[in-house]
């Protein structure tokens, strides 16, 4: 019935079953089958936004994104639609830097460095000059009762001196 040696055939299978071999249509439809179960988990496909932060390219095409604008228009009161009647002269934008900010702009004199932020009223010390007692931080405008008095604390915190 069996031939020699047939016994030893037969024996070998029960130790090493011959290797699966899967059907390489099976193997494709279960892959796209997962990728999509993966798809609906991350949200429907969609591509996520990175972080501003995160965001490449360079300052050139900001800069050219906004090459027709103006800080400052009228009377020179407004800064991007902000009112800044209420902030003291001193701190209103240079004219003569580039502001790219939309809400706030920056103030370096004497050493000190101060963010003005137009939206959040509220004046940010970046950095103290030397001989001045800081801490750094933001200053806001309602803590002090108003932008006039939150710029004088922001001036003997940092240092910063425009004129005079």
């Amino acid at each position: 019935m069996f031939a020699a040696g047939s016994w030893l055939f037969m024996d070998m299978h029960l130790y090493f079953p011959a290797p699966f071999v899967q059907d390489p249509a099976k193997k494709v439809r279960k892959l796209k089958k997962r990728n999509q179960k993966s798809k609906a988990k991350k949200g429907s496909g969609k591509k996520a936004k990175k972080a501003s932060f995160r965001k490449g390219g360079s300052k050139k095409g900001v800069l050219k994104s906004r090459k027709g604008k103006k800080p400052t228009s009228g009377n020179g009161a407004t800064y991007n639609g902000y009112d800044l009647t209420a902030v003291p002269r001193e701190a209103w934008p240079c004219l003569d830097k580039p502001n790219r900010g939309q809400k706030s702009y920056t103030l370096n004199f004497g050493g000190g460095v101060v963010e003005v932020l137009v939206a959040k009223q509220a004046y940010f010390i970046k950095k103290v000059a030397a001989g001045f007692p800081g801490p750094s931080g933001q200053v806001s405008w309602s803590k002090y009762d108003g932008p006039i008095r939150a710029w004088q604390i922001v001036k003997e915190r940092s240092g910063i001196k425009r004129w005079g």
